[in-house]
């Protein structure tokens, strides 16, 4: 394997960043790489597509999975501000050096969409409806964590999010007369009451919330409000306030999403849109267990985190179908993932590329 061919075609795709559902071109560079450089099988599905590699002698199939969408920046450009481009390599990178020195199970190399929307996982359904498999692994890049170096939890290693946008409808009045109607600002200020104690990091602790009893983190983040036009005559009927939710576990995240909808005043009326779902990204103990003395055997360093990474990723969704396993890799000092200034460390791709190759000779 020419690590340096995969360092330049990260740069490649560098230089064509395209955001969630739209990476067409990006997902042409792939195939034609893989094309060009493996002789890796290719599936190509509806807006993703992936590569099957058979084992010397299979007991069992085994999964990989990168992502490949882009960032929009300050200046409304997209971007490769989260280091997709990165993990697309060291995919590539997995399947050239397992051409070289062939795992005995068989592996397939999913190369999803879409991931930073929380969309892209649920479109690859059908890889687990078409294949039978056993296990999946997949990886994300985290500066300012040592470089080189595997991270992993048992259990919950990134945590649930999605976004609530809650519409709430009243009664317009002449601005004059605001006895005669209902004014949406009464009703979201009391979602706003009411949620502000969640809006403090307290770490991931049980806690008690009103009369709930939350396992670990749970933190609620306005991140918009809006109500009426600058209209001084009137007093509007429609508002809305839209919430980022994130929760250490689905379990928690239920109960928070019901306990909120529940928050209304009476007369108005409410609707509820879901954005950007990911589900808690949580490892398997087992799987974890096992992978660990396969690092050992092969002298791959790894270390424990001590608590989940606050942000969300929709390799959680894959839980549902097969035991999942799931790393940050270590990058070194930089800024951090979503940063106008990130950039990815092109010095972990053959440390990322070791990591999947180790796992898949087991």
């Amino acid at each position: 394997m020419d690590i340096n061919k995969i360092i330049e075609f990260r740069k490649e795709l560098h230089k064509c960043p395209e955001i969630a559902h739209h990476e067409v071109k990006t997902q042409k560079l792939i195939k034609d790489f893989l094309r060009a450089n493996t002789n890796v099988e290719i599936v190509e599905e509806d807006g993703w597509f992936y590569a099957k590699m058979k084992g010397l002698n299979p007991t069992k199939t085994i999964a990989f999975r990168s992502d490949h969408d882009a960032i929009m920046n300050s200046k409304n450009e997209m971007f490769h501000g989260c280091g997709h481009d990165g993990h697309t390599a060291i995919m590539c990178g997995t399947i050239m050096a397992l051409e070289e020195d062939r795992p005995f199970n068989n592996v397939i190399f999913l190369f999803q969409p879409a991931e930073e929307n929380g969309g892209g996982a649920k479109l690859c359904d059908k890889l687990f409806k078409d294949n039978t498999i056993d296990e999946i692994y997949g990886l994300h890049n985290m500066p300012n964590f040592k470089k080189g170096v595997a991270y992993y939890r048992k259990g919950c290693i990134q945590c649930a999010s999605l976004g609530l946008r809650i519409k709430i409808d009243g009664i317009q009045t002449h601005a004059s007369e605001p006895e005669k109607g209902l004014n949406p600002s009464y009703a979201i200020s009391k979602i706003i009451e009411r949620v502000k104690p969640l809006s403090k990091y307290i770490g991931f602790k049980s806690s008690k919330f009103e009369d709930l009893d939350f396992e670990s983190l749970v933190l609620v983040t306005i991140i918009n409000l809006s109500m009426g036009k600058l209209n001084f005559g009137v007093s509007p009927k429609s508002g809305e306030i839209s919430l980022t939710i994130r929760a250490a576990s689905d379990k928690d995240m239920k109960k928070i999403i019901k306990k909120i909808k529940e928050m209304k005043e009476d007369g108005y009326s409410y609707t509820y849109e879901i954005y950007d779902d990911f589900p808690e990204t949580n490892n398997d103990v087992d799987l974890c267990n096992k992978t660990l003395k396969v690092l050992d055997k092969y002298g791959v360093e790894y270390m424990q985190m001590s608590e989940p990474i606050r942000a969300s990723e929709d390799f959680g969704y894959y839980k549902k179908f097969c035991p999942s396993l799931f790393f940050m890799l270590g990058t070194g000092d930089g800024p951090s993932i979503h940063n106008e200034n990130y950039k990815f460390n092109d010095d972990v791709i053959e440390d990322g590329i070791r990591l999947f190759k180790c796992i898949a000779k087991g």
